[in-house]
């Protein structure tokens, strides 16, 4: 289900057709999307920036929401997205916001692309003005654990 050759038009045609089926069987879409990360970084780099193009569109998000929402009505799921304990699934039974500091979130960024750190930490920065309010509130209802000195594999 890697929509990212099609046009956003058609993307939402294709969520709109097969959205029960996703709901009815989200492992076997959770697989696809496992299969995705699975890609060599720069294949899955760009199908993440990707992703992130398309998720801008109005429609597109509304039809993913509601699919994540009906899915996680059966609390058989863990669902991450910076919005999602404030905006998506306000009622959820355990929130979670993993927080790191800036040099580790740069070095992080910088393992897994060939951005330079001059880039990345434009980026970060610019993102976290962004969506300074979205991680703020979910703060506030959500319990907030350091990764900094974890590894990814912690």
């Amino acid at each position: 289900m890697v929509y990212s050759f099609l046009s956003v038009d058609l993307i939402y045609l294709q969520l709109q057709s097969k959205k029960k089926n996703i709901i009815d069987n989200p492992v076997f879409y959770l697989n696809e999307f496992n299969f995705v990360y699975k890609l060599h970084s720069e294949l899955y780099l760009e199908n993440r920036q990707k992703a992130a193009s398309i998720a801008q569109n109005n429609r597109i998000r509304k039809i993913i929401n509601e699919i994540i929402q009906e899915i996680t009505r059966k609390k058989r799921f863990v669902v991450v997205r910076h919005d999602i304990t404030t905006n998506i699934l306000p009622n959820t039974d355990i929130k979670i916001v993993l927080t790191a500091n800036l040099i580790t979130r740069i070095n992080r960024r910088c393992d897994e692309t060939k951005s330079t750190a001059t880039e990345i930490t434009r980026n970060i920065l610019f993102r976290d003005e962004k969506l300074y309010k979205f991680i703020e509130d979910a703060i506030k209802v959500s319990t907030s654990i350091d990764t900094t000195y974890l590894s990814i594999n912690q």
